[in-house]
C-alpha cells in the first residue's frame, strides 16, 4: 500500500511542476512580445533617427512608415533612446 502512495505523490509532484513551468513560460511569452527587441526593425530604425535626429538638434518623430500601432509604438520607444544616447 505504501508504495502506491509514494507513486501518487510522485505523479501530483511532476503534474504540479509541469503546470506552474507551463505558467511561467506563457508570462514569458507575453512579456516577450510586449516588449521591443533589438531585432524589431521598428526598434532600430527609432534608434538610428533617434540618434540622428539628437546630432541635428531636432526631436519631431517621423513614424509614417509604420503602419501597424505596435510597430509605432516600437519605433517611438527606440526614437527616445536614441535622443538620450547624445
Amino acid at each position: 500500500m505504501e508504495k502506491r502512495h509514494w507513486a501518487l505523490y510522485g505523479m501530483i509532484a511532476v503534474m504540479v511542476a509541469g503546470l506552474v513551468g507551463a505558467m511561467g513560460a506563457a508570462g514569458a511569452r507575453e512579456a516577450l512580445s510586449r516588449a521591443p527587441r533589438f531585432n524589431d526593425a521598428a526598434y532600430r530604425d527609432g534608434l538610428y533617427q533617434g540618434r540622428l535626429a539628437a546630432e541635428r538638434g531636432d526631436t519631431v518623430p517621423s513614424v509614417g512608415r509604420w503602419s501597424a500601432a505596435e510597430k509605432r509604438e516600437h519605433f517611438g520607444i527606440g526614437y527616445r533612446e536614441g535622443l538620450r544616447s547624445n
